[in-house]
């Protein structure tokens, strides 16, 4: 197998294991991803992806995958309400872009990013680059990235912090 910089999967359905297949090579190499579209992966084998390309990854486009929902009992949500962009965007430090569609994050990962930026905004050595944010129909960060209290994040109409 090659060691791949970018990566592209469309309208297809992708397994946990299958995701691990595709970037067991080129976790080192892999710089722009693009998820759009896909369904059969859970929320842990994304977290496991995304965690594995986290150190080169510059643009990530995480369109409508389809995750499986949260369990409910009544109107409670069961377990923890993060999902793998949550747990993992604050490992990535060399992401410029993210687009995000569908239920894939919430306001943690703005929340865990912003507090890596501004933990790491002091040395040119170690600063980290403003991500500029892309969404689109995504439930629980409706009204979040239009607020200003995000260092770090560049959404459409505002501008960025250097």
């Amino acid at each position: 197998m090659c060691a791949l910089t970018h990566l592209t999967i469309s309208r297809s359905r992708v397994g946990d294991k299958d995701l691990v297949y595709l970037f067991t090579s080129s976790a080192k190499t892999l710089e722009r991803v693009v998820l759009d579209s896909i369904e059969g992966v859970t929320n842990a084998g994304l977290a496991v992806f995304l965690l594995g390309i986290s150190q080169n990854v510059v643009y990530l486009t995480v369109r409508d995958v389809a995750l499986p929902p949260f369990r409910h009992w009544g109107n409670l949500v069961i377990g923890r309400m993060e999902r793998a962009l949550d747990v993992v965007v604050d490992k990535m430090p060399r992401l410029r872009e993210l687009r995000i569609s569908g239920d894939v994050a919430s306001e943690f990962m703005l929340d865990r990013r912003s507090k890596m930026f501004v933990a790491h905004d002091t040395s040119e050595e170690t600063r980290v680059p403003v991500v500029r944010l892309s969404l689109e129909d995504v439930p629980r960060l409706c009204g979040f990235a239009a607020d200003g209290k995000w260092p770090g994040w560049c959404t459409p109409g505002k501008i960025p912090r250097r």
